[in-house]
């Protein structure tokens, strides 16, 4: 039986449609939707979405007595927003959801932290570790002895080759390839497509083969 059993996920584009199968497969109930942006509308016809934090409160208050988990569905470079709504909902005693895909493969010595998004097809190798509010999307590769700090996002297709560290809040772009032990700074930023040779300072957003910053 899940740990939590209705579930608010905060952020209701793209990435809330890949969470919420994940969501039906860990048989956890999604009861609403939550997200500041004023001209969105809900992308699930049966799922009420809430745009002001008394609404918010209101949903909070009316499922105290249930195990209320949530989700932060916010991808890209982002990750600094889902640690921020990490701390605000957990303050509120709601839960962390680690979603991880029916089709994904994750080895049985991988360290995940909490509130964790990993999608379907994607691996990640033995001993690897991810902090908290990681993404690693749909079909990306994370190999053995990685180190993901808290809030990073790997993209769709992106491959981390063995004993890589990724700093805080960094975005591994869609099908970029981070050759073994290189270590990425926080809040880097990594082209798509791009093929990362060395080490990156903080900071930066590089791109191309091999990936040179720019501005």
């Amino acid at each position: 039986m899940p740990l939590v059993d209705i579930a608010i996920i905060w952020g209701a584009t793209g990435q809330a449609q890949i969470v919420r199968p994940i969501l039906q497969q860990m048989g956890i109930e999604l009861g609403a939707l939550y997200d500041r942006s004023q001209d969105l509308i809900t992308p699930f016809e049966s799922i009420e979405l809430f745009r002001e934090q008394h609404q918010l409160q209101t949903w909070i208050a009316r499922n105290q007595h249930k195990s209320v988990g949530f989700i932060a569905a916010i991808g890209g470079d982002r990750g600094s927003d889902r640690l921020t709504i990490d701390a605000e909902l957990s303050a509120q005693g709601l839960r962390p959801i680690n979603a991880i895909h029916e089709r994904a493969w994750v080895a049985e010595t991988v360290k995940i932290g909490e509130g964790c998004q990993i999608m379907a097809m994607s691996a990640i190798s033995e001993d690897a570790v991810l902090g908290r509010q990681v993404i690693v999307n749909t079909s990306a590769s994370v190999d053995h002895e990685c180190h993901l700090g808290d809030g990073v996002h790997v993209m769709p297709g992106a491959v981390l080759a063995g004993c890589v560290q990724v700093g805080r809040c960094s975005m591994i772009g869609a099908n970029a390839t981070i050759l073994p032990r290189v270590r990425i700074g926080s809040n880097v930023k990594i082209g798509a497509g791009a093929v990362v040779t060395r080490d990156i300072a903080d900071g930066k957003t590089v791109i191309g083969i091999p990936a040179r910053p720019i501005g």
